[in-house]
């Protein structure tokens, strides 16, 4: 049945393409012609920098005929008429008429745009200036960008795009970060937004594998797979644009419900070649130790270990990049080299990443009516991870062991062996070794073929392709509470992304009417193969199982594996129109087809509108410009793991000798998409004289028709993926402004703030509702504390109050949620004549935090918070709200401070700056915990918990110092 699925997609997708180039042919058939009369040569060139423009349009006036510059801006156009003028646009910059009065030669100066509203946002298959934008969306260039060690692409956007949450699960090299937009709007994971990089939409699946079990009595996985776009270098990103609304992000259909964010990487520019150089050196510290008893609080004695000191250090991080960019009449490229090698703050942690991009562009055929571009990204990543879990439990974890360690207990005894009692935290560390390596190859090929400077047809041939490999091991050791003769664990990922799309844009200009249309189809498919083998015992107990697998021989267990394919087919379309500069209207129109689901329930049909109004538009009041924007649209959500419809088996271990098949879901064909409709009200402005700007939206979105897995109907004992009836709204208000506070030749200082306030409820079928967030520990096991019930919000959590001798109420009670509900940042710049300085704070407000890390020292009798030691009330030792914390906070995320030195008299430098960065340099929260930007996974039936804190990896505070030359 699945093949049978794969292939009908298959076979549609070719009709579709024939039909398409039929389409394209005819059209192409009725290309425009003209009398050659007048050529005219020219080049175009940017306005006081004199870099060419590349790509700008140039044409006669009053007619369809034209031409588009090279990458030096050079052009030449053959005119119709006499007494000519040429009209020059492009993206972000001032369109020129100027007239020939019989010039065979002539140079165009184009004006760079000034107002923030007139800068240039890529949209879905496209770019426009923001003033003709009329869906939500944001765009933040490579300056605009948080400073510091960044581990992953998403970091960069953190609190300054309003209606976006960026948080890392914890402060480990490589943590899974979690990015959501406008609110929470899933139950199960599958939440996060669309990647799309230079043109390529990227699979959010994990590419490298979870842990596995290696310290043995009963302990859980360890640490998660990390970050999935990880592999990215931050310095090479040129711009990122993040789509909020469906109204901008229906053109990506069944992958825009979560928004979708565009990731453009740096490209050769016109002009001479240029080398780029860039390094950066960080020193880090951990921000925040807990407060724990001391040997004074256990009666004193010559002996007190901190036990945190013993596995915190100085984690130092080394960044190189360098770049090389040229280009000619007829091409450009850029490559880039870069090296990143970061210690995490505990030891033998870190994450070292190794990437190589290749971007070349050329033009060919007669009036360089053909262009191609080319993107090769190869990465190669490497994780040391440490032994932790997400579980909470008396042995093997370093966190807890490590918090829990009494101070009046050696580290060695004195036999020079790591000291007896709960698992040595020393100990576990240097006996155990976690190593994951992923190498990936991002690259596409574009080809867009000119008919006219308004009709284009482009193909797009993107390839992804990730192999990772997770070896985990436990040397044999004497510590107490993990296993003792050494075990050893190895898992792979590969994934495969291919993508297949081609589209026509026609630009229609009547007067003051302008019409854009787009017409296109989409090919992409995914396949996906993992494997896991566990192995007990090492023949040589000093010779590493890493380094040499076949010292670990015994397999403990069965061998796992998994295998899934998805083909997604997509047609697409869009019409935008445009009256003057004072009206602009979006249609669009997508759907797709996927082999996850049965035949009847295949295609989603994704619609979108939206429209804008200029009430002022280039006022020379105190308001220049005001605009009105109103959207709706609606996306779909088919994030779910393997073939849904049909049954699902995996072999189960039933004796020494056999082996058996258990059924684990039950197929179900009535399947559908899961759908999200979203409606969005804005408004734009900019006043005195354009110095002041901003934006104001409100928006709803309702997510309907969830996917989750539930137990299946009896008799089946297993359980089947579902349409949930219900939904989960987010509304809310979200706002930008940015004020030029002074704007002069040697000095500017800029304030930005945004803001996002966000309601969040959930609704489901009378009475019912589901448990998640997960605790344990000793006592703990089976508890949970949170509870996804209709009128509340995700996350919500479900206690007993805590009384003062220890008892808790009868009853338990929704106490706040795990997901805040207002979510801001705020920043400044200010540069004065050489110098720049920068500092960005965020933070967030109304959610709350479960401090499980605290609830479990506490219960396990050892050493305990210093809270604990003062306090006078008895502590219910279950779930209760006792533990549950404010989660505000508002974090210094980082400030910099640079010079760029004055090189004018020195030949081989074109610029020299050095700068300072200050990462994490204080939080201000009534949290306990190490930090409050935490988000342990604690999930349940894979429904999603929020805000709960178990034995996270702490966050640093970093101190970065810096170079960038140009050459």
């Amino acid at each position: 049945m699945k093949t049978k699925n794969l292939k009908m997609l298959s076979m549609r997708g070719y009709g579709l393409t024939r039909i398409f180039c039929t389409l394209l042919f005819l059209l192409g058939a009725s290309s425009w012609g003209y009398a050659q009369q007048l050529q005219v040569s020219g080049k175009v060139l940017e306005k006081g920098t004199e870099i060419p423009v590349p790509g700008a349009a140039i044409v006669e006036d009053g007619t369809n005929n034209g031409v588009v510059t090279d990458f030096d801006g050079n052009f030449t156009i053959e005119l119709t008429q006499e007494n000519a003028s040429l009209r020059v646009s492009f993206l972000g910059f001032k369109t020129e008429l100027i007239a020939v009065k019989g010039e065979s030669n002539v140079t165009i100066y184009m004006e760079e745009s000034g107002q923030q509203l007139d800068e240039v946002v890529i949209i879905g298959y496209g770019a426009q200036k923001r003033t003709d934008v009329t869906g939500a969306v944001a765009n933040l260039k490579a300056e605009e960008f948080n400073k510091g060690v960044v581990n992953a692409p998403e970091e960069l956007l953190q609190a300054k795009v309003a209606g976006v949450r960026v948080t890392t699960s914890s402060g480990e090299p490589g943590a899974a970060t979690t990015v959501t937009i406008r609110g929470a709007g899933a139950l199960r994971s599958g939440d996060s937004p669309l990647y799309v990089i230079d043109g390529v939409p990227i699979s959010n699946a994990a590419t490298s594998p979870g842990g596995s079990n290696i310290l043995g009595s009963g302990l859980p996985a360890t640490s998660a797979a990390s970050n999935p776009i990880a592999f990215l270098n931050p310095n090479d990103i040129a711009s990122m644009d993040v789509l909020k609304d469906a109204s901008a992000t229906a053109i990506y259909g069944s992958r825009g419900a979560n928004g979708v964010i565009l990731i453009t990487t740096k490209r050769g520019k016109g002009g001479k070649s240029k080398i780029d150089f860039n390094h950066y050196t960080a020193f880090s510290k951990i921000a925040n130790k807990l407060k724990v008893g001391t040997a004074q609080d256990f009666g004193g004695g010559a002996i007190d270990t901190d036990w945190q000191d013993q596995i915190f250090r100085t984690g130092i991080t080394k960044n190189y990049g360098l770049t090389y960019s040229t280009s000619g009449e007829k091409s450009s490229m850029l490559v880039s080299l870069s090296a990143f090698d970061q210690e995490g703050i505990i030891e033998k942690s870190g994450l070292k990443r190794y990437t190589g991009r290749l971007n070349t562009s050329f033009f060919a055929l007669e009036d360089n009516k053909l262009k191609i571009d080319f993107n090769l990204i190869a990465s190669q990543t490497e994780n040391n991870s440490v032994p932790r879990t997400d579980s909470a439990d008396t042995t093997g974890e370093l966190i807890t062991n490590t918090l829990g360690a009494v101070p009046t207990r050696p580290v060695l005894d004195a036999s020079g062996n790591y000291s007896s009692g709960r698992t040595n935290p020393v100990g576990l560390l240097a006996s155990t070794n976690d190593i994951t390596e992923t190498n990936r190859f991002l690259s596409n090929l574009t080809a867009t073929y000119r008919f006219s400077p308004n009709f284009n047809y482009q193909v797009n041939l993107g390839a992804d392709y990730s192999n990772g490999k997770r070896e985990q091991e436990l040397i044999p050791n004497n510590l107490e509470g993990v296993a003792n003769n050494g075990t050893y664990a190895v898992g792979d990922v590969r994934a495969t992304n291919l993508l297949f799309e081609n589209f026509l844009t026609y630009n229609l200009t009547k007067g003051d009417n302008n019409f854009n249309f787009l017409l296109g189809y989409a090919n992409q498919s995914f396949e996906l193969e993992s494997t896991s083998n566990s192995y007990l015992g090492f023949v040589l107990p000093n010779v590493s199982a890493i380094d040499n697998p076949t010292n670990a021989p015994l397999l403990s267990g069965l061998p796992r594996g998994t295998n899934s394919r998805t083909i997604l087919e997509s047609v697409f379309g869009r019409i935008n129109y445009s009256y003057g500069d004072r009206l602009d209207v979006s249609a669009s129109l997508r759907a797709d087809g996927t082999s996850k689901f049965a035949k009847g329930n295949k295609w989603g049909v994704f619609p979108a509108l939206a429209a804008s109004y200029a009430l002022i538009n280039n006022g020379d009041g105190a308001i220049n410009t005001l605009k009105t924007r109103v959207g709706w649209g609606q996306t779909g959500n088919q994030n779910v793991p393997g073939n849904p419809t049909q049954d699902a088996f995996e072999y189960v271990q039933l004796s020494e000798t056999e082996v058996g098949v258990a059924k684990v879901a039950e197929g179900n064909p009535d399947l559908e998409w899961e759908i999200s409709n979203q409606f969005n009200i804005g408004v734009d402005f900019s006043m005195l004289n354009n110095r002041l700007y901003g934006s104001l939206d409100y928006f709803n979105k309702v997510n309907e028709k969830m996917i989750l897995f539930v137990a299946s109907e009896p008799p089946a004992v297993s359980g089947e993926w579902i349409n949930l009836p219900g939904d989960i709204t987010n509304s809310g208000l979200e706002a930008f402004v940015s004020y030029d506070v002074v704007k002069s030749e040697d000095f500017n200082w800029t304030l930005s703030a945004n803001g996002t306030y966000i309601s969040n409820e959930v609704n489901l079928r009378d009475g019912e509702e589901f448990i998640t967030g997960a605790i344990n520990g000793p006592g703990l096991n089976g508890s949970f504390v949170q509870v996804v019930r209709s009128g509340e919000a995700l996350g919500s959590f479900l206690l007993p109050t805590a009384n003062a001798d220890g008892t808790v109420s009868e009853e338990s009670t929704i106490q706040g949620s795990g997901i805040p509900n207002f979510v801001y940042g705020f920043n400044t710049s200010l540069n004065y004549k050489r110098w720049d300085f920068s500092m960005n704070f965020s933070g967030v407000s109304g959610n709350k935090i479960y401090n499980n890390t605290a609830q479990f020292l506490n219960n396990v009798g050892d050493n305990v918070t210093r809270e604990l030691l003062t306090e006078t009330n008895d502590i219910p030792p279950g779930a209760s709200d006792y533990y549950l914390e404010d989660g505000s906070f508002l974090r210094l995320a980082n400030t910099t401070l640079g010079y760029d030195f004055d090189v004018s008299k020195v030949a081989f430098l074109d610029k020299f700056r050095f700068y300072m960065t200050g990462q994490n340099l204080f939080t201000l929260t009534d949290y306990s915990g190490f930090d409050p930007e935490v988000n342990t996974p604690r999930t349940q039936n894979g429904i999603l918990s929020y805000g709960i804190d178990f034995a996270a990896y702490p966050r640093a505070r970093t101190l970065i110092l810096g170079i960038n030359a140009s050459f």
